[in-house]
């Protein structure tokens, strides 16, 4: 934290840089109507400290495969001419050399089903890995357009599998901890300030991470590979609604950014609900959207945690995403009917 701090003050004290300083645009995803800082992800880099201090060495691997997606989201960050196609290719292709020659795949889905289907093949578990890798990455820059979502989800999401995790492994808690220590910092001041964003830089990083660790726990047999599913759920299906509403609803191309996600409507409602009741607010309205959100969130892994043991993992993914897709309609007609 106290590296995450010193990283605040050098981005602080820059600021006014051009390169680093994103202003208020038409752009349809920008909804911030002040100057703010674009590259917060860089607070996270404080986590590299868990190189020094963490000897299992699968874990440093994810920690320094991490850095080169921070890479790819900070170069889409400063440069306006990086685009998605370019972002996608590459991201693509460091997937596939890491996940072929790091064997980063799921060996047990804990799931017959799955395992006949996955595992039968030689080829599908790598794809389905490089999938899901590009699923969640993207999913969580899809979710970083409200002050304090994305952090917010991340570190639900790791204090979930700290919960879940047995306490002898020493080097997961550590690295959970550094890993939460690095967001909570950077999630407080965007949440409240809302003039530090993470960006993609932040996104891809903590995406990557996320994802990463979800797979090497299900392989040491820590979690089911369907309970991480249920853990991580709600960034994937937002990638995952959005990219089929663009093809089938708006007839439009699916990697072409719009203001049609999930947080985006609750924002616009949210808006729509205060001006109309001429109501004053604490907390402004993006912040509100991401609490909403957020208390949602841990919602459902309390659900996860008292009632997936009867249900089965598989069906409460497919539960949770259900309830996840009927918020977003019933959201989606309440805003088009204003």
């Amino acid at each position: 934290m106290l590296l995450s701090l010193f990283l605040l003050l050098i981005l602080i004290s820059l600021r006014n840089h051009k390169l680093i300083s994103d202003k208020p645009s038409h752009n349809i995803r920008k909804i911030h109507t002040e100057t703010i800082i674009k590259i917060g992800g860089i607070m996270l880099l404080s986590s590299l400290t868990s190189i020094y201090f963490v000897e299992n060495s699968h874990l440093q691997l994810i920690i320094i495969f991490g850095v080169l997606f921070f890479l790819i989201g900070l170069s889409a960050d400063l440069f306006v001419n990086f685009t998605w196609s370019y972002r996608f290719i590459i991201m693509l292709l460091l997937l596939i050399i890491i996940v072929s020659n790091f064997n980063f795949i799921i060996i047990n889905f804990d799931h017959k089903i799955l395992n006949q289907i996955i595992l039968s093949s030689s080829i599908l578990p790598y794809v389905f890995v490089v999938a899901g890798y590009l699923f969640i990455i993207n999913g969580f820059n899809f979710i970083d357009g409200n002050n304090g979502l994305m952090l917010g989800v991340g570190i639900i999401i790791l204090l979930n599998f700290k919960f879940y995790t047995d306490f002898d492994f020493t080097d997961l808690h550590l690295l959970y901890n550094i890993l939460i220590s690095s967001c909570l910092l950077l999630f407080i001041i965007n949440f409240i300030t809302g003039k530090i964003i993470t960006g993609d830089c932040g996104a891809y990083f903590l995406g990557f991470i996320i994802g990463s660790l979800g797979i090497y726990l299900a392989n040491v047999n820590l979690l089911f590979a369907t309970q991480v599913a249920c853990l991580i759920f709600y960034p994937i299906n937002e990638l995952f609604i959005s990219f089929w509403r663009r093809i089938i609803i708006n007839k439009s191309n699916p990697f072409k950014p719009d203001d049609q996600h999930l947080h985006s409507l609750l924002h616009k409602l949210i808006i729509k609900k205060i001006k109309e009741n001429k109501k004053y607010l604490y907390i402004n309205n993006n912040s509100l959207t991401s609490a909403v959100i957020l208390i949602c969130f841990i919602i459902s892994t309390i659900f996860v945690y008292l009632f997936a043991d009867f249900t089965g993992y598989m069906i409460m993914y497919f539960v949770l995403s259900a309830a996840q897709l009927l918020i977003y309609i019933i959201i989606s007609k309440r805003v088009n009917n204003y």
